[in-house]
């Protein structure tokens, strides 16, 4: 293959790094840089792929790798389409239906952005999640509850282990500043939350977390080198029973999205199809059978 290039250094710096005054590029064209293979690399090319901020010899450096690696590329194409030449067929289909992939996968975001409704009641939702409890069983436990961190020796643990089991929003109330006044640690899990991620905050053993620790209603006590811990569990969702619905409504959410989506898509298609057919602009071949069959059908409906 023969080759021929315009590449000196001076021209490079000219182009990118400012050493002589340059005229406004047209991005149509330029003065060329490079050429091989009958492709040609011009001012308007480099410009455009210049990273903003660059100057001196930054620019400088990035224009001749740029224009060596603009080189190298046409080189490799051309020699791909030398060894391959048998498979170019191929390659194009492939080229064309990945082209065609793009166009229609643009056009249906059109047709699901200007059509699909995305606001979802709380009685869509709450319909779906009756109808699938059966795709909602949890592998692992959830749980809400509190955990209290506080030093070990306290004086203030008895006051702490009654208020700790409070119920009522004034107790609990009374458990937070209580807390905060001694300088307590405490955490709750008004949410549901992974049994993994509750013991984390627990001084356990690797391995020892296990489901059996979950006795709702009962202050456990845990102890560690300089501190004790106060743990209570005041909600369970056990592995294999469903999961609650608020833990759910995200997924559930996008399922009906996708629902949605799909239905646009599915329904655009029918409507291009059918109006194609009406208007002649599209016509579906049977086979001889199918034909006669059909005919008998309409033949029948008719008597």
């Amino acid at each position: 293959m023969r080759i021929a290039t315009g590449i000196t250094v001076c021209l490079l710096l000219s182009a990118v790094s400012g050493c002589r005054e340059m005229p406004p590029l047209n991005f149509g064209g330029g003065r060329p840089l490079a050429k091989v293979e009958g492709a040609t690399l011009d001012e308007a090319e480099l410009r455009r792929a210049l990273p903003q901020g660059l100057s001196g010899d930054d620019s400088a450096a990035f224009a001749e790798l740029y224009v060596r690696r603009w080189i190298a590329n046409r080189l490799k194409l051309a020699e791909a389409e030398e060894l391959f030449s048998e498979s170019a067929a191929d390659i194009e289909a492939k080229v064309e239906a990945y082209r065609q992939s793009l166009l229609i996968r643009k056009l249906d975001h059109y047709y699901v952005d200007e059509r699909v409704d995305t606001t979802f009641t709380e009685a869509d939702i709450t319909a779906y999640y009756n109808a699938h409890k059966a795709e909602f069983k949890l592998d692992a436990p959830l749980v809400k509850g509190r955990i209290v961190r506080f030093p070990d020796g306290s004086r203030q643990s008895g006051k702490l282990r009654e208020l700790f089991k409070a119920t009522s929003a004034e107790r609990l109330q009374d458990l937070s500043d209580f807390c905060t006044k001694n300088g307590f640690e405490l955490k709750e899990f008004l949410e549901w939350t992974a049994w993994s991620d509750f013991t984390m905050n627990l001084p356990l053993r690797q391995g020892v977390a296990s489901e059996q620790l979950i006795v709702p209603g009962a202050v456990q006590q845990l102890r560690d080198n300089d501190a004790q811990y106060y743990f209570l569990v005041t909600g369970v969702v056990r592995s294999g029973e469903t999961a609650p619905l608020e833990t759910r409504r995200a997924t559930i959410r996008r399922i009906l999205f996708n629902q949605r989506q799909t239905e646009v898509i599915r329904s655009h298609e029918e409507e291009l199809v059918e109006a194609a057919l009406a208007a002649d602009e599209a016509k579906i071949f049977r086979p001889r059978g199918q034909q006669d069959s059909a005919r008998a059908s309409v033949r029948e409906q008719h008597e």
